[in-house]
């Protein structure tokens, strides 16, 4: 109990009663049921996915309305569960094509609905039940279509004219549908606690933006930061190295146009550039990984655009290879007697597949041309100039980490540095070294510092970098990425990227437990707000049709991150955790919403894992306890100052 909080509360607690009366709400409160998260990771722009699983609370709306309204066909659950998912669209359709039966159908759904919020409001206090409901511009009306949905007949009997009556005078204002939307939101509101994103937003799929935008409408989402997620952050903090790299990732994944038309940000100075340069078609490992043609630019161009931004990442990375711990590749091109560029990796020789490098100085490999140079300060202006992107940015610095605890379970995106034999790692961050949670709340502290000040060092600046895909990175969890061998060299040995000893050792049956085990008892140990008995993480999609474990160290370690984006497989995970257990379910393929309203589509997941609580979780369990706890202590003792007991 700190001092700080008796000095809040003393002057709303003036007498003994309402201090009583306090203490009584406050410990009634512990008993109430835990609430319910969902934790995603691996996001990667794809918003039809994400933002479906948002509508259908990763399939439990369905397990609700199936459980609670019994009384109901299959056929009208069906209809119901899509008002939920898309109210405004699926009354549209129905305004259309069923206008005899319309005006019954929404009389039907307001009553449904009713009956569901009344059931999900149960797990939580009536205070907070009515303060969902009285959030509303149509507070009065939903209040009594809640209390309508009674079982008892004759209270219900009692009331049904006037309720009837009610709908009925909106139809005629015209404002029925606007009521179901509200009481669709209410709905959802009180199904879910807490959203945890557990890394990686952008990237691969097309709505990165989207995504953003109602992230930063939702204040119940938690945000983790993967190696993507740094990496936009440090290109919008002004990092030259990231800038370019963002370009190349959306160049390769056929995204780029979300940079003009998301953000502002004009590609067509390296546009002119790459075309005027590079005028042979490039080689494959230059090709977009997909495309759909629905860009501005030919296949062959964005081709021409990834190389170019390729090459300038390359002579800025063999520049300052030392503080960014990368090969200089560039550094190491030497001609053979015939004038064929090669690159020398170990002791063997590789003659690249492109030999078209026009802006390319042997003698000075690192070395931007006046064009180059010209481009990427563009390019570096226009990042930091677009107002969209830094919004997002900042948001995403501002509620971000590199990890979250709640409720015993220890989430971030892919690592803990370790070494081979499993002991923490320590990582020098300006000239210290950390390990563990330190190293992570250190890091916390420098990426929110550099969009606090605007003008980040560049020393910071380079931590965004080896967040990234640095050789011992956080959140990344490999040796290093292979972009310049992948593009350039036959061989596919020297693609390889080696995981980190984290991913090796949670592997290995036999090292997985303890190496559970010393990072819940190093995050415990400084400062949990409780017991760690889980660790979420993503990154390294799970195979499962190659019969790779989700649940591994058993069941200590959840590895989430099953291919949620297009590009990866379009699959992904989704854990739940509720009063009654813990469960990880796998999502089934992207559908869109035009598929879901017309062809009943939808993504339900399959439970492929589950922990449930020898009995219900109380939130006396979680991590809110010590808060109430404490408030409790403090008007204990106010209590104990006005009726002068010690």
């Amino acid at each position: 109990m700190s001092d700080e909080l008796l000095r809040q509360l003393r002057p709303q607690f003036t007498d003994a009663r309402r201090c009583r009366i306090a203490i009584c709400e406050l410990k009634s409160l512990l008993e109430l049921p835990a609430g319910t998260t969902y934790y995603f990771c691996d996001i990667h722009g794809q918003g039809d996915k994400f933002f479906h699983i948002i509508n259908n609370k990763a399939g439990t709306l369905k397990r609700k309305i199936d459980d609670v309204l019994k009384d109901l066909t299959a056929d009208e659950r069906i209809r119901l569960l899509k008002i939920c998912y898309y109210p405004q669209e699926e009354l549209a359709w129905e305004m259309e094509n069923c206008r005899e039966q319309y005006n019954e159908l929404v009389e039907g759904y307001l009553f449904s609905i009713g009956r569901m919020i009344r059931h999900v409001g149960s797990k939580t206090t009536r205070k907070e039940f009515y303060q969902q409901i009285e959030s509303s511009l149509y507070h009065a009306a939903i209040l009594e279509l809640v209390t309508a949905s009674n079982d008892d007949k004759i209270i219900r009997n009692n009331s049904l004219t006037y309720q009837k009556s009610l709908i009925a005078e909106y139809r005629q204002a015209g404002l029925q549908e606007e009521l179901v939307c509200e009481m669709v939101r209410i709905l959802k509101n009180l199904m879910i606690h807490k959203y945890v994103i557990n890394g990686d937003i952008p990237d691969r799929g097309p709505d990165t933006a989207q995504i953003l935008e109602y992230l930063m409408t939702d204040t119940r989402v938690e945000i983790n930061w993967g190696n993507h997620d740094l990496m936009w952050m440090g290109a919008a903090a002004g990092s030259h190295e990231l800038v370019a790299e963002l370009i190349r990732v959306q160049l390769r994944y056929d995204n780029y146009d979300i940079l003009e038309r998301e953000y502002g940000i004009p590609l067509l100075p390296l546009t002119q550039f790459a075309e005027s340069t590079y005028t042979s078609r490039p080689v494959k490992g230059f090709a977009p990984s997909v495309f759909s043609g629905n860009g501005h630019y030919s296949a062959d161009l964005v081709a021409k655009m990834q190389k170019a931004v390729a090459v300038i990442l390359w002579k800025l990375e063999a520049e300052r290879s030392a503080c960014l711990g990368v090969t200089p590749y560039l550094a190491l091109l030497r001609t053979n007697a015939s004038g064929t560029l090669c690159v020398t990796i170990g002791d063997v020789t590789h003659e690249l597949l492109d030999q078209d490098f026009p802006t390319l100085d042997l003698a000075h490999p690192s070395r931007l041309t006046r064009q180059e140079n010209a481009v990427l300060d563009t390019l570096v202006s226009s990042f930091k100039k677009s107002t969209r992107l830094q919004k997002h940015m900042s948001m995403l610095a501002e509620r971000g980490s590199l990890y979250h605890i709640q409720d015993g379970i220890l989430s971030f995106h892919a690592t803990v540095p370790v070494n081979p034999d499993g002991s923490l790692r320590s990582i020098p961050v300006l000239g210290e070294l950390f390990s563990g949670k330190a190293l992570f709340d250190r890091l916390n502290q420098l990426y929110k510092s550099a969009f606090a000040t605007k003008r980040p060092r560049q020393e910071i600046l380079d931590l965004f970098y080896l967040g990234w895909k640095g050789p011992h990175s956080w959140t990344f969890g490999k040796s290093g990425m292979e972009t310049f061998t992948r593009a350039l060299v036959a061989d596919k040995t020297t693609h390889t990227e080696e995981k980190s000893p984290y991913y090796v050792l949670l592997a290995n049956p036999e090292t997985a437990e303890t190496l559970a085990r010393t990072i819940m008892e190093d995050f415990e140990r400084d400062g949990s707000p409780s017991k760690i008995e889980k660790i979420f993480n993503g990154h390294i999609p799970v195979k499962i049709e190659k019969n790779e474990r989700a649940v591994r160290a058993g069941g200590r370690v959840i590895c989430g991150d099953g291919g949620f984006s297009e590009a990866y497989g379009d699959i992904g995970f989704v854990l739940v955790t509720t009063s009654s257990g813990i469960y990880l379910n796998k999502l089934g393929r992207s559908v869109t919403a035009t598929e879901i309203l017309a062809n009943n589509a939808d993504i339900l997941p399959v439970i492929l894992w589950e922990d449930k609580f020898p009995e219900r979780k109380q939130l006396s369990a979680c991590n809110i306890a010590p808060e109430i706890l404490a408030k409790i202590s403090a008007l204990e003792t106010i209590l104990g100052e006005l009726t002068g007991k010690n």
